[in-house]
């Protein structure tokens, strides 16, 4: 059987988020503190547009001074595992080389190590799809494989071990800073 990892859906199973305020509103030149927070599963933000690098999960942090509008974007990556494809090509005989005409299903098996792989535990999926959707993974490295069985309980060896590596999911936030304008001051001619 050969096994391909063919598509990637990121599907958070979980809902991660980042909120961002600026208090006080003002006018220039304005001094304002943004402030922002996360969700447990956020590892780590890093910050855009009218600031930069990187940023704890939740914080505070004093802009002085602003004298125009400004838009602050955070954008933090999570934990949260995601669901995954694997696409495998169905074989058309037994070790003996006999037709196989009695394919009952698949069984896959992921894990973080390589050799992990052979004794992680089996996701059955009846039938003759072979495209196997798979959940929880984790983000970062992870190896996938798969086995055929047959409507007698025979069970194939393992495949081939596909691997690729994952980018966690990522949620951001922006934020516009309006700096309101102070009205011009009055042109004073004469003192009498």
């Amino acid at each position: 059987m050969k096994v391909f990892l063919l598509a990637l859906l990121f599907a958070p199973l979980a809902q991660a988020g980042v909120s961002f305020t600026a208090v006080p509103p003002g006018v220039a030149p304005y001094d304002f503190t943004l402030t922002w927070s996360s969700t447990p599963d956020v590892v780590s933000c890093q910050a855009s547009g009218a600031w930069s690098g990187a940023k704890d999960p939740s914080g505070s942090q004093l802009i002085t001074a602003a004298m125009t509008d400004r838009t602050f974007k955070l954008t933090c990556a999570t934990t949260l595992p995601i669901t995954v494809q694997l696409t495998c090509t169905a074989p058309t005989t037994n070790t003996d080389n006999s037709p196989l005409t009695n394919i009952a299903g698949y069984r896959t098996q992921n894990a973080t190590t390589f050799e992990e792989v052979p004794n992680a535990p089996r996701i059955q999926y009846p039938g003759q799809n072979t495209v196997f959707t798979i959940s929880g993974i984790a983000p970062g490295l992870n190896h996938f494989g798969a086995r055929t069985y047959t409507t007698t309980g025979a069970e194939s060896y393992l495949s081939n071990i596909v691997s690729k590596t994952f980018a966690p999911t990522t949620v951001s936030a922006s934020l516009t800073v309006v700096v309101g304008a102070r009205p011009r001051a009055p042109i004073c001619q004469t003192v009498s």
